[in-house]
């Protein structure tokens, strides 16, 4: 008996909070929900019309590995995943020059550790445009008109 008290006391507390609760909710305008998805599939149709995708991006398949010498030895290494982003129909052009592309971008990264650029706060955006701008500079060289920019998809510094 002494278990049914509490037990009547909160079966009624919940029900009396329960009613309280659907009794004073505001009032929920009605949705049109189909008219609010067609709104949206127009919103976005009427994007992507106003930029049509000149572009493509082609990543390369392998990641680039740039010691950091210090000192007359190697005090750490970067890692890096480009992407380059190219004409539309431009992947074969990309991958048959890959090997070029490579070494140029290689000798521009080992450049960039050469005169330090990747100690201390190599992430700061003044230091990321500078090596895309380089990179995006020998992709034009190598590859031609085709080429607009390169990515730096990803970037981390190991330190030895």
């Amino acid at each position: 008996m002494k278990f049914l008290i509490p037990i009547v006391i909160v079966l009624a507390g919940i029900g009396i909070g329960g009613g309280a609760g659907w009794f004073f909710a505001p009032e929920m305008p009605e949705c049109d929900c189909a008219a609010l998805a067609a709104a949206a599939e127009e919103q976005q149709a009427a994007e992507e019309e106003e930029m049509p995708s000149e572009f493509e991006y082609v990543d390369m398949k392998n990641q680039f590995v740039v010691p950091v010498v210090d000192g007359g030895s190697v005090s750490s290494m970067v890692v890096m995943s480009l992407s380059l982003e190219v004409e539309l129909g431009a992947r074969e052009a990309v991958y048959a020059k890959e090997p070029k592309l490579r070494d140029s971008f290689l000798r521009v990264l080992f450049a960039y550790a050469s005169m330090g650029g990747f100690n201390d706060s190599f992430l700061d955006a003044e230091d990321m445009n500078i090596i895309r701008n380089d990179l995006t500079q020998v992709a034009k060289q190598v590859l031609g008109p085709i080429a607009n920019a390169v990515l730096i998809v990803d970037m981390v510094r190991q330190d030895i």
